[in-house]
């Protein structure tokens, strides 16, 4: 997991995390007073990979939270012609760190708490989080904009369900089944749990309806690297690790290209004023470190 880093931030600053990142708020409108018939809604989506590295003192997690705080508070109004569409931002963390879901939950819902400002932050905080199905790994939450995988709850589990069927579990296959669940969360917000992925592979292939394109930023999280290798080996890690930025920046071009459609479609020749959303998709990596943590945005930056 050696890349070459565009920006380099010492985790000692104190000045607030959404200063330091270079890309700003994840989820950003521009208007202009431009009197053009032809204007119309333009949607950028850029993409991003971020590497949180451990200090010898903090581990780096509480910048996870701000991130994830930042992107749940994230939120844009549609309007179009017949209701108001929303673009709000979504996270899905991905921990192999002894944290437990209830964890992340109660510690984001106490971050939100705390920092959404306004009235009802309350329950801004639990609409946002939702339910996660705690101490219930079979089930996957569909209700909140949050969502949290297990990595060694799922293994755990996987590995003595298969040593009843077959001796051998595959630690190959279950990470391409996890990269295929996340496809499906960045395209319709659902985080599937392991058996409700192949529920779904045996059955007849129905279309389900893309969200992608008007649901905002997503947040990935793979809470740490180090374990996730520890756990899967560098080959199998990184190549799991490769295909989810892969995907991220599909992703982001797909979602931009159907959202200007659907936004051109949707104004139906009407004189508006131009408007710019800028949208961030983010890949963020946690890893353990010797040495002086640090926070380093990688090079992939796609701009559709």
């Amino acid at each position: 997991m050696s890349h070459s880093s565009s920006a380099t931030v010492s985790l000692s600053t104190t000045q607030p995390l959404s200063d330091i990142l270079p890309w700003g708020s994840p989820l950003s409108v521009v208007h202009s007073t431009s009197t053009n018939e032809d204007a119309t809604t333009q949607y950028k989506t850029h993409n991003r990979t971020l590497l949180i590295t451990d200090s010898t003192s903090a581990d780096g997690r509480f910048i996870l939270h701000t991130l994830a705080l930042q992107f749940l508070s994230s939120r844009y109004n549609i309007p179009n012609n017949d209701s108001t569409a929303a673009m709000e931002g979504a996270v899905l963390w991905i921990t192999l760190s002894p944290v437990s879901e209830r964890q992340v939950v109660m510690a984001l819902r106490k971050g939100m708490q705390h920092n959404l400002s306004g009235g009802g932050g309350g329950n801004a905080a639990g609409a946002a989080v939702g339910s996660t199905n705690v101490g219930n790994p079979s089930s996957s939450s569909t209700s909140g904009r949050i969502h949290v995988v297990s990595v060694p709850l799922e293994v755990a589990d996987a590995a003595l369900q298969d040593e009843e069927k077959q001796p051998d579990f595959s630690h190959e296959t279950y990470l391409k089944q996890l990269h295929q669940r996340i496809v499906h969360w960045l395209n319709h917000r659902e985080l599937l749990s392991p058996s409700q992925l192949e529920q779904q592979q045996h059955q007849t292939q129905q279309q389900l309806p893309d969200k992608s394109s008007s649901m905002g930023p997503n947040l990935v999280i793979i809470d740490n690297g180090t374990m996730l290798s520890t756990m899967f080996g560098d080959i199998l890690t990184n190549a799991f690790i490769s295909s989810v930025r892969a995907t991220l920046k599909n992703h982001s071009r797909k979602s931009s290209t159907a959202a200007a459609a659907a936004d051109v479609a949707a104004m139906g020749g009407v004189n508006a004023p131009s408007t710019t959303v800028n949208t961030t998709n983010l890949l963020t990596i946690r890893t353990s470190s010797p040495d002086d943590g640090g926070l380093y945005q990688l090079s992939d930056e796609i701009t559709s």
